[in-house]
């Protein structure tokens, strides 16, 4: 029987812009199980990024609840919801927001550092996750001298280094050619098997979302179920 890992209930966001109110999200329920793919698809602007974000805890809802293994993630103080953003959940990004004055090793060494793990510690964890997403000879380059698909391969190793149970990703192969693009698609489905870990995607490319293991999309704040 599946596991559910994280569930939002009627979820809703607003932004409130020259006295006009604007409903992103509304009402939005939806569960993700251990080890699931799900692909959020939509028009742009009809807030799956939005809720991408809520779901890794990074922005909070104007209402609604948040759970994680059953616990209300939005209860919680500020400092316990920023550990378990670092050591829980995983985030990677159309833009791969490295560090540019840091090696990829470096780069991927961080989410270890906050948790406050020794360097030695961090440098392994770090070496090993790189070295399993294919870069163990460009440990010590630094962002602008890789290629975009190795840049993309840093930021999925800085996600996975803490072995986080959540990967929330953002348009993930977005900013990429075909080639590098179904690479770093097969890394997650690879990574996803290999950990266990639940992957939630934010993409435009109907490639990508076909082989998630379930689709939603959003349309006008509402969500309805798709078939993958």
């Amino acid at each position: 029987m599946a596991q559910e890992l994280i569930r939002v209930e009627q979820l809703a966001k607003e932004f409130y812009l020259d006295g006009d109110t604007i409903r992103v999200l509304e009402g939005i329920n939806l569960s993700v199980n251990v080890g699931e793919r799900l692909a959020i698809c939509g028009e742009s602007g009809a807030g799956k990024s939005t809720l991408l974000q809520i779901m890794g805890a990074l922005d909070q809802p104007t209402s609604g609840n948040l759970l994680f293994s059953g616990d209300n993630v939005f209860s919680w103080s500020q400092e316990k919801l920023a550990g378990w953003r670092n050591a829980r959940v995983g985030f990677v990004f159309q833009f791969h927001h490295l560090l540019p004055e840091f090696t990829a090793l470096e780069n991927v060494m961080i989410p270890s550092l906050i948790r406050g793990d020794s360097r030695k510690t961090a440098d392994i964890s770090a070496r090993n996750i790189l070295t399993r997403v294919g870069l163990s000879s460009r440990l010590q380059h630094k962002p602008g001298e890789l290629s975009g698909g190795e840049q993309q391969r840093v930021a999925l190793a800085r996600a996975l280094v803490l072995n986080p149970p959540l990967v929330l990703a953002d348009e993930p192969t977005g900013n990429l050619d075909r080639k590098n693009s179904l690479e770093v698609e097969d890394l997650l489905f690879e990574l996803n098997k290999e950990f266990g870990l639940a992957l939630v995607v934010v993409t435009h490319s109907q490639r990508l979302a076909d082989r998630m293991s379930r689709i939603i999309y959003l349309e006008d704040g509402s969500m309805r179920e798709g078939i993958a």
